[in-house]
Order: structure tokens, then sequence, then C-alpha cells
């Protein structure tokens, strides 16, 4: 299989309110089939919030043990945008104490019998507030007294004060360890260089051979920022940190004394891997920190120690190493859970079907792409089990590391009407088995880390196929919404050169035969037969007739679907 290059567009991530859920990140909505539990931790504080008992206030302790009095799950209000908190007793945290307009002197507790609702905000670096519906100043839950014990208030969130400020919290596990068997994708992402700005979540990337790895906006399309966990070669706890496209994270300068000098980089050469060491940070539930195995401690000129060993991150995006101490070396490892697999590619001897659906236009059932003649424009239509004209599979271009010709099970390969015209909106796509092929680029698709997009190669934007609401596919100048794509396989098939294949099958049973200006079609299991001029102008489209008159003398393509699922193309002329 040749090696593919993925092509991938940038896309920010929305997260602004709970709606915009993004997994491991946004809070989890349990329900009546599915229950996440948290712990509520103040982030300036780090004390955690403590069911007391049915409609005694709440308190905020320090003693991390995860009992039931310390875990709360969110559930859906009757309101949609509304919340309640319920706790493992079945209580819900409810204003017990003072009223509507006394954000002050309020007090919460767990109640089996009030509940408040809340509305769910989030205030960067994985860190949440709870705003009471209704309450004037947009109150929040807030800590009330400092010492170990103290009870569970509100204050105003117009300053966005940190105090007001919850770690959703759920018990911490090693992130998973990937080998030759099995394979677990993260996005590695720094706690504190995440802002409240939505489109400021920021992750790993990538950027190519033994350059420095940068913070870039989550992008839930990019490869790039895909890391899995490999264990060494040494020891069971050591571990290389590597991307999906197969380099290790390395790092640069590692003899300058300033920890700020050391940045980190990756590299496809093995021998330049770094060992790390995942450690638990104890005042952060949900945070670790990544050392560097090889780090030794250093003397600066002027005498000063420095124990730079762990990954930090830096002003500006770039990634380097610092202290363990410092407020830069947490870290989350939010796992990926669904990729998208390459399409295998057909050959002489192998054929690997597909059906190609646009994930932006099922709101009424499945659609997916589907022929409709020499040279006509395709379309989405409803999908349809075992029909050959809704097969399509991918053919490597030749002398090509990443291009491929899409060709459906009637031969015809996925052309481009219109190529030459300015306004990309005009450019449909159409199929054919006479008119030049369109050469394709797969890249990441728009939607998320599961679908593709079908880039148009050699252009200069990002000129790629597209859904328009006619239900036509046709060419846009980006990778938008409409643009995402899912190949879903059909079926595997011998090809014409494997040998289990029967040599010259269709031939030995199709014969066609001409007189005058009648062409006849003879032979079994035929389901349909379309014949095109030689430019492509289809004279009948999947007709059920054997014996067919065409009006002139010249070349015809006949083209002859079979109930096996099976097709043949064939010229004949007539004179």
């Amino acid at each position: 299989m040749k090696k593919l290059a993925l092509l991938f567009i940038s896309v920010g991530v929305y997260l602004g309110f709970i709606q915009a859920a993004v997994p491991g990140i946004s809070p989890v909505i349990s329900d009546d089939t599915h229950e996440t539990w948290y712990i509520l931790q103040f982030k300036n504080s780090g004390k955690v919030i403590q069911d007391m008992g049915d409609n005694e206030k709440l308190q905020i302790v320090k003693q991390v043990n995860w009992s039931d009095d310390q875990l709360w799950k969110i559930v859906a209000a009757d309101t949609e945008g509304e919340y309640q908190l319920v706790g493992k007793s079945g209580r819900k945290i409810a204003l017990i104490e003072g009223g509507p307009g006394y954000a002050d002197s309020n007090r919460y507790g767990a109640s089996s019998t009030l509940a408040t609702n809340f509305k769910i905000n989030y205030c960067g670096s994985f860190v949440f507030d709870f705003e009471r519906v209704g309450s004037p100043n947009h109150e929040s839950l807030n800590k009330k007294e400092s010492g170990d014990g103290g009870e569970v208030g509100e204050w105003t969130n117009k300053d966005n004060s940190s105090d007001n400020h919850i770690y959703l919290a759920l018990p911490k596990e090693m992130p998973k360890i990937s080998d030759a068997d099995q394979e677990y994708w993260y996005n590695i992402i720094f706690e504190r260089s995440q802002a409240k700005e939505a489109t400021q979540i920021k992750a790993f990337t990538y950027k190519g051979e033994d350059t420095n790895l940068q913070q870039e906006l989550l992008n839930t399309t990019n490869y790039n920022q895909l890391w899995k966990i490999v264990r060494t070669e040494n020891a069971d706890n050591e571990y290389y940190i590597v991307n999906k496209n197969g380099s290790y994270i390395s790092i640069a300068h590692a003899d300058e004394i300033d920890g700020g000098g050391r940045k980190y980089q990756a590299t496809q050469d093995v021998s330049k891997a770094e060992a790390f060491a995942i450690e638990s940070i104890d005042s952060k539930l949900s945070a670790w920190t990544i050392r560097r195995i090889s780090a030794v401690e250093t003397t600066t000129p002027e005498g000063v120690k420095k124990d730079h060993k762990w990954m930090n991150d830096q002003q500006g995006g770039t990634i380097c190493e610092y202290d363990q101490d410092d407020a830069g070396a947490g870290i989350r490892f939010i796992e990926v859970t669904a990729l998208r697999e390459m399409p295998k590619i057909s050959d002489e001897n192998t054929n690997y079907w597909y059906n190609l659906l646009f994930v932006s236009n099922q709101e009424n059932g499945k659609t997916v792409i589907t022929y409709q003649g020499e040279d006509q424009d395709l379309r989405q239509e409803a999908y349809v089990e075992d029909e050959t004209d809704q097969w399509w599979r991918f053919v490597a271009v030749p002398d090509s590391e990443d291009e491929y010709y899409i060709e459906n099970k009637n031969n015809a390969k996925i052309t481009l009407s219109h190529a030459d015209e300015e306004y990309t909106g005009n450019r449909i796509y159409q199929a054919s088995v006479t008119t030049t092929p369109v050469k394709f680029k797969l890249g990441g698709g728009y939607a998320d880390y599961t679908t593709w997009s079908l880039l148009r190669s050699g252009m200069e934007k990002y000129e790629c196929m597209n859904n328009k609401a006619d239900g036509t596919v046709c060419e846009w100048y980006q990778n938008d919404v409409r643009s995402a794509l899912q190949f879903l396989f059909v079926k595997e098939e011998d090809g014409e050169g494997s040998s289990s294949a029967l040599p010259n099958q269709l031939v030995n049973q199709t014969s066609i035969t001409v007189d005058g200006a009648t062409i006849r079609i003879d032979g079994e299991g035929i389901r349909h037969i379309s014949v095109y001029t030689i430019t492509g102008q289809p004279l009948y489209h999947q007709v059920s007739a054997h014996e067919l008159t065409v009006t002139s003398a010249g070349c015809y393509i006949i083209q002859i679907a079979r109930n096996d699922g099976q097709s043949e193309v064939k010229k004949v002329i007539v004179k």
C-alpha cells in the first residue's frame, strides 16, 4: 500500500458553555443509563465539597477519600441548559439558608426535598463555575471560610473570581499504555495554558522532524495532536511518547543549564527518544507530570543549582523543561476513543468497495454518493443494500505516493465538470469512463477524528468535495462542515488479476452483436445496460432491454452491470 501523506485543515474547537461538550474536558451529564461521579474541588484551596447529612450545610474538607459523601453527579433539570448536582446519597445541592438576593449570607446544603438549578460556565484551565439560576448578580458556588470544615456559599461571577472555580475530578487513572496489539491515543494538554476564551483550548502539536513542539488550538481532525505512550525497553515505569506519525518526543539543547532553553521536539530517530516517568500531583486530583529520566542536576556559572526535569509550558506556546513545583507542570491526558482508518487501496488482485457518506446530510436517513451514468452529476441518494451504483473503490495514481482515483463498480472514475471555472460552486462532480478523472488526496475531515475530506490534488486552496442542499456533489474551496465524509466498507472482492478469479468471466458469458443501427447484448444474469456516445452523452441509462437502437454511425460505450455485482465496459462501432 502506498504511503499516505495526510493533509489537515486547522479549525478551532468551540468550547463555551456546557452545551458544547468536548470529551474529557466538558462535564458528562448523567442520566438513567449512565452515571459519572465527580469530586467537586475548589481550584484555589484544593478542598472538596462534602455532604454532611440531610439539610445540613455542606463543608469543604482537605482530605480526599473518594467516599460517597464526596461524590456528585450532574443531571439535567427540566429547563434546557440548567442542571442539578446530586450526591451518592441521592440528596441534591440546594440553597438552605438565606435568600435569592443575599448572596454573601447564603449557604448551601444537601437536601432530600430541595434542589437548586445551576448553569455551568467554563472558566478556563479545566475549571467551571456553578451559577445559581436566577441569581441577581450571577452568583456561583464559593467557599466561605478558608479553614478545613468551611461552609459553601456563593459569590458573584461577574468579576470571574477564581474562588468560584471548581475542578470536576474523576478518580485518577494512569493513561493507558499502547503495545503491538492495542493502541490508545491522547490529546496532551497543559492545565495552565487553557484560557476562558472558547478558542483557547490548546494541545501538544507535532510540527515536523526535529522542530520544537508547540501548543496549538485543539483541533479534533488533526492527527499531529495525537500521542500514544509506550514502554521503553529498559523499565516498566519508563515510557516513550509517540506521535501518530511515528515521531518520538526528544529534547533539544539538553546541555543548556537554563531550563527555559531546553525545548522539546519530536523525531523519527528512536535513538534520540527521551524516556519519561509519568507521575501524579497530589494537590491536583486529575493532573500528571511528565519527568525526563535522563535529566541531571546542573549548576549555573553563578553557582545556582538547577533541577530542571519536568515538562512545562512556556509563554508563546513552546514546550520546555522546568521545575516540578511550577504551576505549568500539570498535564491532562484526554483519550481519543475513535479514529478513522485509511481506506484499503484496490489493485489488480483485490477490490475494496466503500459507500461514501457526507456526515452533515444524514438527517433524513442514510444517503450515499450514487453513480448516475456516464458524465452525469453525482447525487446523494438513499442507501440501498447491494446497489453497485453506490460502490466506490480507491485506486492509486501511478508514480504517486499520496494521490488516488475513486472508481465506481461500473468502471467510471470520479471527474469534475466546469473545472476551469473560477467559482467553485459551479464545479459539480460526475463520473466517467472516458473523461480524465480527478486525482484526490485524503485529508482530515472537518467534523472529528473519524471523518475524511477529499482534496483535489494540485489546487492552491483547499478545494475539496462537498455536498449541496439539492443532493448533488460539488466542490468548495475550503474544508467546512459539509465536506466531512465517512468511508463505509461494503465488500472485498477478487480483482481481475487474481488467480482465484475466473479469467474473462464477463467476456465468456456476455456477447455483443451489431446489426445495422441495432446493438444486441446477450448473456445470463445481466442486471441493466447503459449506452453512451464516445463523448459521454447518455443514450440509454440502466435499461433492462437487451436490444437497443442508435440513431447514427459511430463509436459507442456499453456498460453492463450483472446481478453478481460485477460489471463490464465495452466499446462497439456502428457503421
